[in-house]
């Protein structure tokens, strides 16, 4: 169960010290001992418990215990877990720092609110606690009233306190009269080894999974130095705090600056993670001699994950380097938004080969001879390398890490030039992954839950970090539910058309997108996945499945294992945005080197539009937009089996020429005059290409329509013919629009659709096609602007003559209706 975060170090205790005036140790089995007392003067402790002996003669039966079997008062069988073997001993005094039981007769809750609550005796049976302090109910009739609290104020000490019921696994607690119940205080949760100089965190009592913070346990171990005269004799004070703000810490250097070797302590059995239950706190551990034995940076995530359940709930990912080819990835221990810390730097791990030594070649390369592996010990790609010692000082550094071999006496390649030395017996290598981290959350489901999840990425770049110290660190990591995702991994490990999907990651860019496929296109991008025909929707979820596997999934000659490549792509919308996960803010690692940019090859036409990519240089680019078109006839053209039809450009290029004068010459010949030289230079199909004014009013007006246009002599001025032959009659100056490649002329120009195939045929059926919106330029229209049509049918023996009006294509699908009349005149005998 999860309590929260440690805050107050009243929540800490090294335990209730009991004094057993006859304890003997006794049936001494490897780590396995009993503690018996003639007095029955020993806490009654639960199996599971830890304790910690003290003040024994024997130094080695001294120290933490884990309670086995079925404690009591008489007998504590129990495992030894710090420091050396206990042995059998005679009756002699010790004090038992463990948890304390106390028997309350009159126990009353009252005041209840929530999960706030009094706890009152009035007997005075309640233990001592203050403000901070938790401990645990239990026996209570009420079972809503058995679980952990914590006190928020004191009352009367013993007597009375308010206290928070903080079990969240169990019900609100309810009020209740006076009975007999069980409190549980003071349970053992820190331990000072003060002959070993390790700390220990134990996850009972006060501090559970949730773990405290850094600055909480620091000022528990102030107070414990303060008033434990053992502690204060036995050992000096074990740390010093920089800075509990930004969670700054060392280990095993007090505030004076003196080196004392304190360092915290793990276990693997009985489970003591001490390291993992500090929260908001990063520290170094120095040892005696003042080197640093590890470094562990504190990292906390800012934002929600979906399912946070302390068990089961989402649970994040790290990585350090840069290495797609190994999953080297790491699982943080806890579920849900991160707050632990992590080894970034380890100074122990590979010791001094004094006998053969180090070999230093190619003034990069260093191979080991002492049976030692490189991996193992946790040196990655594109981490580093630090040198605290060599016998060649120029090979004290710190360096980049370029190959590192995975097996016995192998040998890694540095990003630097280091002196070449046959056997170097002095070297001092130390794990360094402080300069490359990225964090990634990627689940498809937790228990019990169906839904899929977005990504989520972070690295030292998106938290304004450039390396990792002894402090903490924030990251942006959450997710949510994934809308675009429904298909489940085995729908998509399984069935067309995912199966036949691929990933390829490229050493050198690809020209890609020409040929009408991209606007403006081809371009490069390094990054190509072969859509199988499918759409963006079926292409995204396929991706994301990649993205979670612990497989190599780069279909190309390379390896590229799924957990530890970026981000390729998002929905923002309904529009997929391949080629970042954040809109052009970042961009995905290619480990191969030929670009960033990520195209989809085969991608079902019907995606398109809804579909644009980053290429190598970072630029959006995008498919011609493809609008789709239908020209919906009636029944009656339906019925006429020689009904056809056509879709024309009203105009394909309209200007404005804000100052035209029509200037009669003879009969229907004349000139087109603009004293601001506002007539267009060229024309689209050059002289006697025919143009349509408009705009003329009042008595003007008729000299509207079709001219052919005879001579170009100039931006001021054309030679023109009325294309209805009536006679030219001089206009006013105004305002007029000119149109070229008209409907109603010779120049009329039947529309095309997307693969350049004219709209015209028989009218049998309802007509649907794709018309090119960003790429279509016939007749000199612009492409991504919108086009202008007029559709055209007609029939013979049952349908007449019909035309639409002036219709607009825009971005949106349009329907043109074209509806005849029955033909009733039609004789052809």
């Amino acid at each position: 169960m999860a309590l929260g975060i440690i805050q107050d170090p009243n929540s800490l205790s090294q335990g209730y010290s009991t004094a057993v005036a006859d304890g003997v140790f006794q049936n001494k089995s490897g780590a396995n001992i009993e503690i018996a007392s003639s007095g029955a003067d020993l806490p009654v402790l639960a199996a599971g418990e830890f304790f910690e002996v003290r003040d024994h003669s024997e130094t080695v039966n001294n120290g933490l215990y884990i309670a086995t079997g079925t404690p009591t008062a008489s007998l504590l069988a129990c495992t030894k877990v710090s420091g050396s073997q206990p042995i059998n001993a005679t009756t002699e005094a010790i004090a038992v720092l463990a948890s304390l039981t106390s028997a309350v007769t009159d126990m009353v809750l009252s005041g209840q609110s929530g999960r706030s609550v009094h706890v009152a005796s009035a007997g005075g049976e309640l233990p001592v606690l203050v403000a901070g302090s938790r401990f645990v109910i239990s026996a209570h009739s009420d079972a809503d009233n058995n679980g952990t609290y914590e006190v928020t104020s004191v009352v009367t000490s013993t007597e009375e306190y308010i206290c928070t019921k903080l079990d969240t696994s169990t019900a609100e607690p309810n009020n209740g009269a006076s009975e007999a119940a069980v409190t549980t205080s003071d349970h053992k949760s820190v331990m000072y080894d003060t002959a070993a100089r390790e700390i220990y965190l134990l996850e009972k009592g006060g501090l559970d999974l949730d773990g405290a913070l850094g600055q909480a346990f620091y000022s528990f171990t102030m107070i414990s130095w303060k008033t434990d005269d053992y502690l204060i004799a036995a050992a000096p004070f074990p740390m010093l705090c920089i800075d509990s703000d930004a969670g700054k810490y060392f280990i095993g250097q007090d505030p004076s600056g003196n080196n004392n070797g304190w360092a915290f302590k793990d276990v693997a059995s009985p489970a003591i993670r001490t390291r993992k239950l500090l929260r908001n706190m990063g520290w170094a551990e120095i040892a005696d001699d003042a080197s640093t034995s590890y470094v562990y940076a504190g990292i906390r995530t800012l934002g929600a994950f979906l399912d946070q359940t302390p068990t089961t709930g989402d649970k994040a990912y790290y990585q350090f380097g840069a290495d797609t080819t190994v999953d080297d990835t790491v699982s943080f221990t806890f579920c849900g938004p991160v707050a632990e810390a992590i080894c970034c730097y380890d100074g122990l791990v590979t010791p001094i080969d004094a006998a053969v030594g180090f070999v230093i070649t190619l003034t990069n390369t260093i191979t080991r001879a002492d049976g030692g592996n490189w991996y193992d010990d946790g040196y990655k790609v594109g981490g580093q390398i630090t040198i605290t010692d060599a016998e060649d000082a120029g090979n004290v550094g710190t360096f980049t890490l370029v190959t590192v071999a995975d097996g016995v006496n192998g040998a890694v390649v540095v990003d630097g030039v280091l002196t070449n030395n046959a056997a170097d017996t002095v070297m001092k290598c130390c794990v360094d992954n402080r300069n490359a981290l990225t964090l990634r959350l990627r689940m498809r489901t937790t228990a019990g839950n169906s839904n899929a999840r977005t990504f989520a990425q972070s690295n030292l770049a998106a938290a304004g970090e450039t390396v990792l110290s002894n402090r903490l660190f924030t990251f942006g990591l959450s997710n949510a539910q994934d809308l675009d995702i429904s298909a489940t991994d085995n729908t998509i490990d399984t069935t067309l058309p995912y199966t036949g999907m691929t990933l390829t990651y490229y050493a050198t860019p690809q020209s890609l997108g020409g040929s009408g496929l991209l606007v403006g296109g081809p371009y490069n991008f390094g990054i190509v996945i072969d859509g199988n025909g499918g759409t963006n929707t079926q292409v995204y979820e396929w991706t994301q499945r990649q993205l979670r596997k612990n497989t190599d999934i780069d279909a190309g000659g390379d390896t590229g294992i799924g957990l530890t490549l970026d981000g390729l792509m998002r929905f923002l919308g309904p529009t997929l945005q391949v080629g970042s996960v954040d809109g052009g803010l970042t961009f995905p690692v290619n480990p191969v080197g030929g670009g960033s940019g990520v195209f989809i090859t085969d991608l079902n036409a019907a995606s398109k539009n809804d579909t644009v990519y980053y290429d190598n240089t970072g630029t959006v680019r995008s498919h011609p937009l493809s609008v789709s078109v239908t020209l919906d006839f009636n029944q009656t053209l339906i019925d006429d089996t020689a009904a056809e039809y056509w879709l024309f450009f009203d105009r394909t290029i309209r200007s404005t020429v804000s100052d035209l004068v029509v200037t009669a010459g003879t009969g229907p010949s004349g000139t087109f005059d603009s004293t601001g030289g506002n007539l267009p230079a060229t024309l689209n199909k050059g002289a006697g290409a025919y143009v349509r004014i408009a705009g003329l009013t009042g008595v003007d007006e008729p000299m509207n329509g079709v001219y052919q246009v005879t001579t170009l002599t100039s931006t001021s001025q054309w030679d023109v013919t009325r294309y209805d032959g009536e006679t030219i009659v001089t206009a006013s100056s105004t305002s007029c629009t000119l149109d070229q490649n008209c409907v109603d002329t010779p120049d009329a120009i039947i529309v095309q659709d997307d693969v350049a195939a004219p709209v015209t045929g028989a009218a049998s059926a309802d007509y649907a096609f794709s018309y090119d919106y960003s790429g279509n330029v016939q007749g000199g229209h612009t492409g991504g602007t919108d086009a202008y049509v007029v559709a055209r049918a007609i029939g013979q023996e049952d349908a007449q003559y019909t035309q639409s009006t002036v219709q607009t294509i825009s971005t949106s699908a349009v329907t043109i209706p074209l509806a005849s009349n029955i033909e009733r005149n039609f004789s052809n005998p």
